[in-house]
C-alpha cells in the first residue's frame, strides 16, 4: 500500500513525558493538532496539520504493564522507514550489524511497525502498510520534508542503510568527519 520507495521515510512519532507541553510547542510552531486515540491504542496521539496526517506521539510514562511514575525512555523523535516486507527487513537488519529492539507487531488494522538500531548506533523504525500508508506530504508549513540520521559512524552506516533498507541514502556533500578526541 506505501506510495513512498521501500526505505524512505513514511511515519515520525514522538515519545514524551509531556503530551499536552508537545501538542502546545507544536501546535503553536507548525499548525499541528494532537488527537488521542483512546485506551485501545495505548493513548497514542495521531498528529495532522490541516487534516493532513504528519505523525504520532506517545506518553513515555506508559510502560507495559501501564502507567509509570518514572519516563520509560528520554523524549525523542523516531523516523520510521517504508517497507512491503517487514520481517525480511528485519532480518536483513540482524544480518547487517544491526538491532531490534521491538520485533514486528501489527498496529490494529493499519500496518506492522518494528524498532530497531543501526552499527552506529541510531535507532529508527519500520512501517510496513497495510490500511494506512504514512504521513502525507502536503508541501504546507507543518509538513515533514527532511530526514537525516546524525550517526557517529558514518562509514558503517551508509553500506548498512543501503543493504538493510533496500533505501539510497543521499550523502551530503559537505559532511565532515569528526574525531572524538580520545
Amino acid at each position: 500500500m506505501s506510495t513512498q520507495p521501500t526505505g524512505s521515510p513514511t511515519w515520525i512519532d514522538l515519545g514524551t513525558h509531556d503530551i499536552d507541553g508537545a501538542a502546545s510547542f507544536y501546535g503553536e510552531l507548525f499548525g499541528w493538532d494532537f488527537a488521542d486515540q483512546g485506551e485501545d491504542f495505548g493513548h497514542y496521539n495521531m498528529i495532522t496539520n490541516n487534516g493532513a496526517p504528519v505523525g504520532g506521539a506517545m506518553s513515555s510514562l506508559m510502560g507495559p504493564e501501564g502507567p509509570t511514575e518514572e519516563p520509560q525512555n528520554p523524549t525523542a523523535w523516531t523516523v520510521y522507514l517504508g517497507t512491503d516486507d517487514i520481517e525480511g527487513t528485519l532480518s536483513k537488519i540482524s544480518e547487517q550489524g544491526g538491532k531490534i529492539y521491538y520485533p514486528a507487531m501489527p498496529v490494529g488494522e493499519l500496518g506492522s511497525m518494528a524498532i530497531a538500531e543501526d552499527p552506529a548506533g541510531a535507532a529508527f523504525g519500520l512501517w510496513q502498510a497495510n490500511q494506512f500508508a504514512g504521513f502525507e506530504f502536503t508541501g504546507k508549513h507543518g509538513s515533514p520534508v527532511w530526514f537525516e540520521a546524525m550517526v557517529n559512524d558514518f562509514d558503517a552506516a551508509l553500506p548498512f542503510y543501503r543493504g538493510a533498507s533496500g533505501g539510497t541514502p543521499t550523502p551530503w556533500a559537505g559532511r565532515t568527519t569528526r574525531s572524538s578526541g580520545t
